[in-house]
C-alpha cells in the first residue's frame, strides 16, 4: 500500500520528471551540490545497453566550475525504476 508501481513502459515526460524528483533527492542527501536543485531537464532519450533500453534524461548547470561535470545524466529502466546517475552518460 501506499507505493505505485506501473507495469508497462512510461513515457519521455514521465521519465523527465522522475529524474527532476531524483535531482532534489541526489542534492538533498549530498551527492549533488544545491545549484542543481531547480535545474530543468534539457534532453531525454533512449539508449541500449547490454542489458538492453534504458531512458536517459540529462541536465546541463552551467553553474558547476568543473566543465566535465556540468552535464548530469540519469538513467531508468523503460518502465520507470531509477538505476544510476553520471556525469559521462555511460
Amino acid at each position: 500500500p501506499g507505493h505505485e508501481h506501473s507495469t508497462g513502459p512510461i513515457s519521455a515526460e514521465a521519465a523527465q520528471q522522475e529524474a527532476t524528483k531524483q535531482v532534489v533527492v541526489l542534492v538533498s542527501k549530498g551527492k549533488l551540490e544545491p545549484s542543481w536543485s531547480g535545474i530543468k531537464p534539457t534532453k531525454v532519450y533512449q539508449k541500449t545497453f547490454e542489458k538492453g533500453p534504458e531512458w536517459i534524461v540529462e541536465f546541463v548547470n552551467s553553474a558547476v566550475s568543473d566543465v566535465a561535470k556540468q552535464t548530469l545524466y540519469l538513467f531508468y529502466t523503460l518502465d520507470g525504476h531509477y538505476l544510476a546517475a553520471n556525469f559521462t552518460g555511460n
